[in-house]
């Protein structure tokens, strides 16, 4: 099992709308910030990210290239790494994302079969 984030960023993560994922292509290259949703699972404290532009997305793509980025949530800025998301894993995230934007007008875009295989899990990493 993966590290898990500290259970006062996890409710943060938990109860935030969207929050913003910075990614870069290298360790030298400039940050890029892009709003996001989140989803977590309770039972495991899993944190989940999905590109709604799917494996086109720029921060999906520059993840890919370099896993090592950050969150900002609540003024907070926490160093992620970014693992791409099993089978199983992005069949609950379309779960927790259907129920948590629910009344989303965006829902259903994010649902689509030529998005969801571009989840990542959210573990603990460096800025």
């Amino acid at each position: 099992m993966a590290a898990l984030f500290p259970p006062s960023l996890l409710q943060r993560l938990t109860g935030a709308y969207s929050i913003k994922i910075e990614t870069r292509d290298r360790a030298d290259a400039p940050w890029h910030r892009t709003t996001v949703w989140v989803a977590v699972d309770q039972a495991t404290g899993s944190v989940y990210v999905r590109s709604v532009r799917g494996p086109r997305g720029n921060w999906y793509r520059r993840l890919l290239a370099n896993p090592q980025g950050s969150v900002a949530v609540s003024d907070e800025r926490v160093g992620v790494k970014a693992v791409p998301a099993t089978a199983d894993e992005i069949t609950l995230v379309s779960d927790l994302f259907r129920r948590k934007y629910a009344n989303d007008q965006h829902m259903l875009a994010i649902q689509r079969p030529e998005v969801v295989p571009a989840t990542f899990q959210l573990v603990p990493g460096e800025v």
